[in-house]
């Protein structure tokens, strides 16, 4: 059976540098900042309305966001390579993922771009 194994590939590390780099920012807004200037993203402290709440709450969702669709994402590329019948319908997740992923940092932009390029050739991908 033929697999269009580029799009696997591609979205396979697309979707696991977006994984990587949605951990990385929740850790660096979560321990990194300094004294003083924390941001409240950790679980259970993104309700806290006070001083830069509402920014602390924004990167939460961005992290989530990202977090999410980085699962997604190596989800949808497991799919692509498992059921290449199902190609088209699984790169578009990955497409529509890949670019929501941009909310908390798309993994470090190169997992967005990975991700889109492994879903398009996904989306277009006609066994021989």
């Amino acid at each position: 059976m033929e697999r269009p194994l580029p799009a696997f590939i591609l979205s396979l590390i697309g979707g696991i540098f977006i994984l990587m780099g949605s951990l990385f920012f929740w850790i660096f807004f979560s321990y990194a900042m300094p004294a003083g200037h924390e941001l409240p993203v950790g679980p259970g402290e993104a309700m806290m309305w006070g001083f830069m709440g509402i920014w602390g709450l924004g990167v939460t969702i961005g992290v989530f966001a990202s977090l999410v669709s980085g699962i997604i994402v190596i989800i949808g590329a497991i799919k692509v390579y498992y059921n290449p019948e199902q190609a088209q319908l699984w790169g578009t997740l990955i497409i529509v993922f890949s670019v929501v992923s941009l909310l908390g940092m798309g993994g470090f932009i190169i997992g967005f771009l990975l991700g889109l390029i492994g879903g398009i050739l996904a989306v277009t991908w006609k066994p021989s």
